[in-house]
């Protein structure tokens, strides 16, 4: 972070706060941090942007950071209403989601269909609690055979494709042309959408997929195989979530697809905090069990090298940990120049804009898009 840029404290506190376990000197540079006021405008559209709003509160809250904040650090108290608030709606919803969540692995399991919980669905519970991390949606690995059974067994419970409307609290439904573009073009199957009677949780969102990797982009990830070597969640639960590799490649995978697309550039959502600082929780955990060795066996079989150096390489630039150097330095392809670029199918555009601009850029949509997927659909309907 450059010395000159203004809100370099306020980048600073953001990365600092974007972590579940903490390095022994963490907390005395976030109380330097406040010893000054800040500008918590900034810090809060970034924190809803990055998806940190819950871990941000719940970090605060459990260092003791609020005294200081609102004392030196200049934190309106009406952000503390705010965030207070969002925090106490974030527990209620996830509980609510993840229990949803069981009883779709269970019915679609009665329907002879195995599905696998990756990511947010996979880390709460074991990485994080239901307090301290954002869901957007469910995600899931299934088997692209099992399309058909899982379409219909989501229909019986209620599930419809579409997007929901937030002006008139209805779920758009998608027509045929969508639905098969989405097949055809996208790593999974459209939206499932459910409307409930809760306030707090005016609908459930759940998206499986068959690869960590769209069909048209140049890596693969074998997703039967990722399925077929579950094992039950740490947790208890009746979900199955990936081996730790997998979840691993994954992880890494999900930094890289979205970080190079060139259709996610188009809304300003390539770089979010929430997914270094999955990837980084992760090894925090199970660096010491997660055999290297069999990583890069892995990574060498399914051609993967640049997808997992790319994240550990970002994943260092945001946190600077000695946890990623030795990944980092493992999966080293050597040429490094696809570091900057975006990606759109067989288009390739190069970024000159520093990372830290780019991870922390609030820059507008663009009016016009220019990546292909949003020159076919509008943004409502992937």
């Amino acid at each position: 972070m450059s010395e000159h840029d203004e809100l370099a404290a306020e980048k600073e506190l953001a990365i600092r706060l974007a972590r579940v376990d903490d390095d022994a000197d963490n907390d005395s540079h976030l109380l330097k941090l406040l010893e000054r006021p800040l500008d918590w405008n900034w810090i809060a559209v970034t924190a809803t942007r990055h998806k940190m709003v819950q871990l941000y509160w719940h970090n605060m809250m459990r260092k003791g950071l609020i005294a200081p904040a609102l004392g030196t650090g200049g934190l309106p108290e009406l952000w503390t209403v705010y965030w207070s608030q969002l925090y106490a709606s974030g527990q209620a919803r996830n509980r609510l989601w993840m229990a949803n969540a069981e009883e779709v692995c269970h019915r679609l399991a009665d329907a002879g269909v195995r599905i696998v919980a990756i990511k947010g669905g996979a880390l709460i519970g074991d990485v994080y609690s239901t307090e301290n991390r954002f869901l957007n949606d469910i995600d899931f690995l299934a088997e692209r055979a099992d399309i058909a059974a899982i379409k219909a067994c989501m229909t019986t419970l209620g599930y419809e494709y579409g997007s929901y409307n937030y002006a008139t609290g209805r779920i758009d439904p998608i027509d045929r042309r969508v639905e098969r573009a989405w097949l055809f073009n996208n790593h999974c199957m459209p939206n499932f959408y459910r409307l409930t009677q809760d306030p707090i949780t005016p609908y459930y969102k759940i998206q499986i997929g068959f690869d960590f990797f769209d069909p048209f982009e140049e890596f693969s990830i074998d997703g039967g195989a990722v399925v077929a070597g579950a094992r039950p969640k740490s947790d208890g639960s009746g979900m199955l979530v990936p081996a730790p590799l997998d979840t691993l490649i994954n992880l890494c995978s999900h930094i890289y697809r979205e970080g190079v697309s060139l259709v996610y550039d188009d809304y300003n959502v390539n770089w979010q905090l929430g997914k270094f600082c999955d990837l980084l929780s992760f090894l925090l955990k199970y660096d010491v069990e997660l055999d290297l060795g069999d990583f890069l066996e892995k990574v060498e079989e399914q051609g993967i090298r640049q997808p997992m150096f790319y994240a550990f390489h970002y994943a260092d630039q945001v946190y600077r940990h000695p946890v990623l150097r030795r990944w980092l330095a493992a999966t080293d392809p050597g040429d490094h120049g696809y570091l900057d670029e975006l990606r759109d199918g067989e288009r390739r555009v190069l970024v000159e804009e520093p990372f830290h601009d780019r991870l922390f850029s609030l820059r507008n949509v663009r009016a016009e898009p220019l990546a292909g997927w949003n020159r076919q659909f509008r943004r409502d309907q992937w």
